[in-house]
């Protein structure tokens, strides 16, 4: 990349119509620092160098972007544009605008992401995207008419489009609409990809833009630049959030691949070889629908057609380009990896469809093969493609698949897994102890881990709680809990109005009759105090 860390710090700053000031002579060494506000995650896409760059920041109540730092050792956050977060480090001696994390980043709710985005919310429904043409005394966004940017970003098929590829790779799930606008700035670009530049552009080219349309009611908003722009990457996009910048204003695979970042889509890689290197996914350099992983994360590939194998077997499988509502099988096999914390996931492709005719011959009528949901990595990773007798092999998990027979658009794959069933005692956490009058009733509430390991079947566990002098209830007799799960119960303690002042400490337990040993116990209990006559809920 030819900017600067620095320079990225005003690029995000100005992004989200933030100023960052350098603050020059300031000493902002070692001060604490915490904040709340939004989280905001954007990623650079230089496609010629083979490379991206990632940024995190926080945006606060006030407008404040702050940059967030990891120190050695600690992972990145597993954020992704509109989460709802907390974080506390130190400002930067000399950077006041970015922040030395002490701790991991925490959440406080909002959008729900993951460094891998695998838990991200599916992606729906009509988008709307506004495009700015953005132009300067001394450079135009040349070779692209309003019309052909409008048509390269939603014409309809036969078109070769944004809104035609989307339309395809979400089976229909996914709408692409908008307008293009054309604003002439009345300065020049610049040489440098500094924060005066960055800002500039983005504020005059949206102020231009807004004396002539709405701005309000687009879900995305893509700036588009000259081609001689003074920037190595080609393409900007919010992983999450609405805003893409480009300075390819008739790439198609651009423009998609930045919406991609939009819909909260990472990038896809072969195992081992540089970023973009997986040609059977948008996410990675070819205009073809996604692959297996991400169609499953977008919810463009439904549950009900994706298969979790967890034994031994022969599995038909159809293929990835079908249409979900004509698959009579599934249409991906997903295998938990266990000794990664991932999934591996198994599916047809085909040449079908408008973008799954141009798919590779190295992917098409092949068994694909992914990983993904690490935190190690955000992206997916192509394993290998196999057919014929080829036999894609996990040792971690015992795990070999074979592609059979491929009939058209389904295949046959055998799958032989050893998974391993590990029983771990289970975890319990226990709320705090309430207060209460005699005669009251308190409860607590204990939350119950079940720790085996993935392969195991779900577990039935029987609960118990005793105290002495207090009647106490269980909410639930046992809990029937699957691997990695949790459950709770609550427990009623009920004093009377001759128990006498003070602490009560007891006991609850889970036990699993089927399997000795698989049980755990924790402590809880109530204090009864007498009313003060000052105020209800006082006590001496």
């Amino acid at each position: 990349m030819s900017c600067s860390s620095r320079s990225f710090v005003v690029l995000f700053a100005f992004l989200f119509g933030t100023q960052a000031h350098a603050h020059e002579g300031e000493d902002h060494g070692g001060v604490p620092a915490v904040v709340e506000g939004d989280a905001v995650v954007v990623q650079a896409d230089d496609f010629a160098a083979g490379k991206s760059e990632i940024r995190y920041f926080v945006k606060d109540g006030n407008g404040k972007m702050r940059e967030l730092e990891t120190p050695a050792g600690m992972k990145n956050p597993n954020l992704i544009t509109g989460d709802k977060i907390r974080v506390k480090g130190h400002v930067h001696k000399g950077k006041p605008d970015a922040i030395l994390l002490d701790e991991q980043v925490q959440g406080l709710g909002g959008t729900t992401g993951t460094a891998t985005g695998s838990t991200a919310a599916a992606v729906s429904g009509t988008k709307t995207a506004l495009a700015i043409i953005t132009e300067f005394s001394d450079a135009t966004v040349s070779g692209c008419t309003d019309t052909t940017v409008a048509a390269s970003l939603f014409g309809p098929l036969p078109t070769t489009s944004v809104a035609t590829y989307f339309d395809e790779t979400s089976r229909g799930t996914v709408g692409i609409t908008g307008n293009v606008i054309r604003v002439k700035l009345p300065r020049t670009m610049g040489t440098t990809c500094d924060s005066a530049a960055y800002s500039g552009w983005y504020n005059d080219a949206t102020t231009e833009a807004s004396k002539s349309i709405s701005l309000a009611g687009f879900t995305h908003k893509i700036i588009v630049l000259p081609a001689n722009l003074p920037c190595s990457w080609a393409g900007l996009g919010t992983i999450g959030g609405g805003r893409t910048w480009t300075k390819y204003c008739s790439n198609v695979r651009i423009y998609a691949h930045e919406l991609g970042h939009n819909f909260t889509m990472h990038h896809s890689a072969k195992e081992g070889q540089a970023e973009y290197s997986d040609y059977s996914d948008v996410m990675g350099s070819a205009l073809v629908p996604v692959n297996a992983p991400h169609s499953a994360q977008m919810g463009w590939t439904p549950a009900t057609n994706i298969l979790e194998v967890k034994s031994s077997g022969t599995y038909r499988i159809t293929s990835l380009e079908v249409d979900s509502s004509a698959a009579i099988t599934p249409q991906i096999l997903k295998v938990f990896k266990e000794d990664t914390n991932e999934f591996l996931y198994f599916s047809l492709r085909s040449k079908l469809g408008k973008y799954g005719a141009t798919l590779g011959t190295e992917y098409a009528d092949r068994l694909n093969v992914h990983r993904f949901g690490s935190s190690a990595e955000p992206f997916t990773r192509l394993l290998g493609t196999y057919a014929g007798t080829q036999t894609f092999s996990s040792s971690g998990i015992g795990l070999t698949v074979t592609p059979m027979v491929l009939n058209g658009t389904t295949m046959d794959v055998q799958v032989t897994l050893s998974g391993t069933c590990i029983r771990r005692a289970p975890t319990l956490l226990v709320s705090s102890m309430p207060t209460v009058a005699p005669g009251q009733t308190g409860s607590v509430n204990v939350s119950v881990k079940n720790n085996d390991s993935y392969y195991c079947s779900s577990s039935t566990f029987s609960t118990a709680a005793t105290i002495s002098g207090v009647t106490v209830t269980r909410s639930a007799s046992s809990l029937t809990i699957a691997p990695g799960a949790s459950a709770s119960y609550q427990i009623s303690i009920a004093t009377t109005t001759t128990t006498p002042v003070a602490t009560y400490s007891g006991s609850t337990s889970v036990s699993d009759a089927s399997v000795s040993g698989h049980a755990a116990s924790a402590s809880f209990g109530i204090i009864v105090k007498t009313p003060t006559t000052k105020g209800r809920g006082r006590y001496k």
